[in-house]
């Protein structure tokens, strides 16, 4: 891959301190012809193997073309891939290309140093010559994937009343901002197709973060929710804090949950202060310099964690006066994505083409390599074989932990069981298309298989109570009390979620109606009718299944469609009135429902809940309707439950 024309700097980089040297047909100092140099290489072990990503430059005044590599030896061991000879791009003065050179690692000893040495030839003004760059590495060196876990963890403090929630279309995508109490802003900005599904989504300020290994502290924050949201294409976190503070001060940095796993972030390469989102938890930026901050659990953080200081050198260096990218930096970028690929993906996705228990975050961890490698191809290199290889791993592994889900959900006995299975198959069906996986292609049978895994119904129970009061007729006031319930109505599975059908019935329905004098109330009676009660449920696409470890983590959208109607009777009398009753037939209930507000992110009350299996979801309305030639005021608070019908 070349840098030259590079316009979009890389999002990884990584620096391993080794010697460098250079070595040319004739020594360094003619300067006025091509002369070759390395930058840092990286390198490390996988499986059998020790590889060494390396990038050769141009450090002369002229051009080589038609390079090709003729030896390539470590100490006494012989180069194993790529086959000799191979090429590398033409070098223009200043430019670099890089190639990954794997050995035998069989009779190297840890902890000793081995001269690389890298032979080839090239050609300048018409004439071939002969160019020998080398370098001293050191075998059995951990690298960063490879060190024991130590993660860090801080407290933030939430700004709940500056939290802002809304709806997300999965198709559309959407755009979702929220200010903190100090007047920091925060945009979030979702492409289209970036979610499965639509979502409900949360911005919360963050107000002071206790443990921040920041040297001055918290600039501004957010924390996302839903926790463990993914995205299929990065989303763009915007932060505008509301002190300015030099670009050399500002600190990117994330944490998972409610404090755990805290790592540094690189921000994006703009004036801006930006972050590429691919799932949620917290972000923010700190201002002053970075103090030691542990090694997190994930190799994901961990790649986060070493290209952080690196890029807010890059940053630093092209604002404001915008020079050319640091090309060292991208090669060490380009080097630490090459060691993660070869010490952590690859490894795993051979693994999981046969355990299907590491095939989530397999799957996930190909997503997220994609995303940062896809920008960087110009062409056949290695990036591109590390892209073909993950596209022709990834289906390998899907297909085999997809199987393996739907014969285990065949077979539990257990609904929980069964649903965490689901979950699984509905996330292989729909994720993995970001890398070539998935689809009604690679699961024409996914609707009767989803159907089949299912196999026992949810059921849905719907309670709530209803506390109105109002005008009526000529000055009258209305008091009603009334329960309104669904028990256990099957909500069975089709292709596309579950749906339900039940009874709805009015449990009690009590009002009282005091005229004013001299008008008496002489029977005033209330009844409520028998209604029905529909009812959608869908999972949450967007949640990574690999975060759910209970059954009641199990999260769904909830749609309650009710329908019911009450005979209202007035009754009253004068003193020279004899008592007078009318019977009206209505549906208060469905009207309160249908125009309440406070229900999740809309103002109509066919607004979805969010549920989690088993346990009750609140319900609290208030609304305000014409009844008659009068209006009634009401709150309907209770609960909706989505149970396994045979846990």
């Amino acid at each position: 891959m070349r840098f030259d024309n590079f316009q979009t700097p890389l999002s990884r980089v990584f620096v391993l301190l080794v010697l460098s040297a250079c070595f040319a047909p004739s020594p360094c100092v003619a300067t006025s012809g091509p002369v070759f140099a390395t930058l840092p290489p990286t390198s490390g072990s996988a499986g059998g193997s020790f590889f060494v990503f390396l990038p050769i430059t141009n450090t002369g005044g002229s051009s080589a073309t038609n390079i090709q590599v003729t030896a390539a030896t470590l100490g006494p061991v012989a180069l194993q891939s790529p086959t000799l000879p191979f090429s590398l791009s033409d070098l223009a003065p200043g430019t670099i290309d890089e190639s990954t050179l794997t050995f035998s690692s069989s009779s190297l000893i840890s902890g000793k140093n081995y001269l690389l040495t890298v032979r080839g030839t090239y050609r300048a003004g018409g004439t071939t010559f002969g160019f020998a760059v080398s370098r001293i590495l050191t075998f059995g060196k951990p690298s960063l994937f490879q060190l024991p876990a130590n993660p860090l963890s801080v407290t933030p403090t939430l700004d709940s009343s500056h939290s802002v929630k809304q709806p997300i279309s999965a198709s559309k995508g959407g755009t979702l901002s929220a200010t903190g109490a100090d007047g920091s802003v925060f945009t979030l900005v979702i492409p289209p197709k970036a979610l499965l599904n639509d979502e409900l989504i949360t911005l919360t300020p963050v107000s002071a973060i206790t443990g921040l290994p920041v040297s001055n502290g918290l600039l501004a924050a957010v924390q996302f929710a839903p926790e463990g949201l993914l995205f299929q294409q990065p989303a763009t976190l915007t932060i505008q804090p509301a002190v300015s503070v030099p670009v050399g001060q500002q600190v990117g940095f994330g944490y998972h949950g409610s404090g755990a796993e805290f790592h540094f972030q690189p921000l994006g390469l703009t004036q801006a202060i930006t972050f590429s989102i691919l799932h949620f938890s917290g972000v923010g930026v700190g201002q002053g310099t970075p103090a030691a901050d542990g090694t997190p659990t994930s190799t994901l953080d961990r790649l986060d964690n070493a290209e952080a200081p690196l890029l807010a050198i890059e940053r630093q260096t092209l604002f404001p006066t915008d020079p050319p990218p640091n090309q060292q930096a991208q090669a060490e970028s380009a080097g630490l994505l090459q060691q993660y690929f070869e010490q952590v993906l690859q490894p795993e996705l051979q693994a999981a083409e046969s355990n299907d228990a590491q095939a989530v975050d397999a799957v996930k961890s190909s997503i997220d390599l994609s995303q940062q490698l896809q920008p960087l191809i110009s062409g056949p290199g290695t990036f591109q074989a590390d892209l073909d290889f993950i596209h022709h791993s990834v289906p390998l592994v899907v297909a085999n932990a997809y199987d393996n889900a739907l014969a285990r959900c065949e077979g539990d006995t257990s609904e929980n069981a069964r649903l965490l299975e689901a979950e699984k198959m509905q996330w292989l069906f729909s994720a993995p298309q970001a890398v070539g996986a998935g689809g009604s292609a690679a699961f024409p049978n996914f609707n009767s298989d989803l159907t089949t895994c299912i196999a026992g119904p949810l059921e849905m129970t719907y309670d709530t109570k209803l506390i109105g009061s109002g005008a009526v007729g000529a000055g009258g006031a209305l008091t009603l009390n009334g329960e309104v319930k669904a028990d256990q109505v099957p909500m069975l599975f089709s292709s596309s979620g579950y749906f339900g059908t039940g009874p709805l019935f009015y449990s009690s329905l009590f009002g009282v109606v005091t005229w004013p004098p001299p008008v008496f109330d002489c029977g005033s009676n209330f009844v409520g009718g028998p209604g029905t009660i529909n009812a959608e449920a869908k999972f949450d696409l967007n949640i990574d299944p690999s975060t759910i470890l209970t059954p009641d983590q199990i999260e769904l959208t909830l749609t309650v469609f009710p329908d019911i109607m009450e005979f209202s009777t007035f009754a009253a009398e004068g003193p020279m009135t004899p008592c007078a009753s009318a019977t009206i037939p209505t549906t208060l209930y469905l009207a309160l429902y249908i125009v309440a507000d406070g229900f999740g992110p809309a103002t109509n009350s066919f607004a979805p809940f969010v549920v989690h299996l088993g346990i009750p979801e609140p319900i609290n309305l208030h609304a305000t309707v014409p009844i008659g030639n009068g209006v009634v005021t009401a709150n309907i608070v209770g609960t909706v439950t989505l149970s396994p019908q045979n846990p």
